[in-house]
């Protein structure tokens, strides 16, 4: 016969291990979405929370989420399930609008800055199986590399946000406008106000336009060439003034942003080290 307080104890231990095994599944099935700080200031909120909260090496994100970088900070979201890499430009902010396990589902709204985007994998079938969303955009992964970006249009005033994330080589995005430059692969774009749909081939460039309008090729914005080379960083920069991605171990002082940062890329080597003097 076992006791009250055999049982009471055999009820909690039961509890505990019910309630361990939940939070484990839980855990497991949050970890989507990693970001990755590569450089400077990078924070994510979570959903609900007003709270910015600093990210010293990586976080997970979870549908709702936010993340945002600084004026010289660069960030990598992985989508795990997709096997996609993600390149956050500086002054970016985004939110993790699906995450779909089940059906390989994935979605970010691009509220304003850069993103480059890297499927490792084979292209999908399903142009909805991983978008880019703007407010005048739904930018589809038909595709393999490209970059969007967008700059807000506020109504109060306020500076536009987003400038500060022009990727190298590309003339400065108008207010209210998302644009992107696609290096491999194609990319189906669709007009959020309107509903027209244009499929971009390699190395073709688009405007679309706060009234949805659809630009391919514009003359005022060439395919940025020198920019196509750069691949994503997959593991954290290690290069000079850069951090690393896992560990957070500075390497060296930042440098000065330039006017017109880049999208992470991998890293150059550093300088050899000077040859010892020779000997007497």
């Amino acid at each position: 016969m076992i006791s009250c307080g055999t049982r009471n104890a055999f009820s909690l231990l039961l509890a505990l291990t019910l309630t361990w095994t939940a939070g484990g599944a839980l855990a497991e099935a949050g970890r989507d979405a990693l970001l990755t700080r590569q450089q400077g200031e990078v924070e994510i909120r979570r959903q609900g929370s007003e709270t910015w909260i600093p990210v010293i090496a990586s976080r997970y994100l979870a549908e709702g989420d936010s993340g945002q970088t600084g004026s010289a900070a660069r960030a990598q979201v992985r989508l795990q399930f997709r096997d996609v890499l993600l390149a956050v430009g500086p002054a970016t902010r985004f939110r993790v609008a699906e995450l779909n396990q089940e059906f390989g589902r994935a979605s970010l709204e691009l509220g304003w800055g850069a993103l480059r985007a890297r499927l490792k994998g084979r292209p999908s079938k399903s142009p909805e199986n991983y978008q880019i969303l703007t407010p005048n955009a739904v930018l589809a992964a038909q595709g393999t590399d490209w970059i969007t970006h967008h700059v807000t249009s506020p109504q109060d005033g306020t500076p536009p946000l987003g400038m500060e994330s022009l990727p190298e080589g590309w003339p400065p995005t108008p207010p209210g406008h998302t644009r992107a430059a696609i290096h491999q692969g194609q990319v189906r774009v669709q007009s959020v106000p309107t509903g027209a749909v244009q499929v971009l081939s390699p190395r073709s460039t688009v405007d679309i336009g706060p009234d949805g309008s659809i630009l391919v090729n514009p003359p005022g914005f060439p395919y940025p060439a020198q920019a196509s080379g750069a691949p994503i960083v997959e593991r954290g920069t290690t290069g000079r003034g850069e951090l690393r991605g896992e560990g957070g171990e500075s390497l060296e002082n930042p440098s000065q942003p330039s006017p017109h940062p880049t999208m992470p890329s991998e890293s150059h080597s550093s300088p050899p080290p000077s040859p010892p003097p020779p000997g007497p």
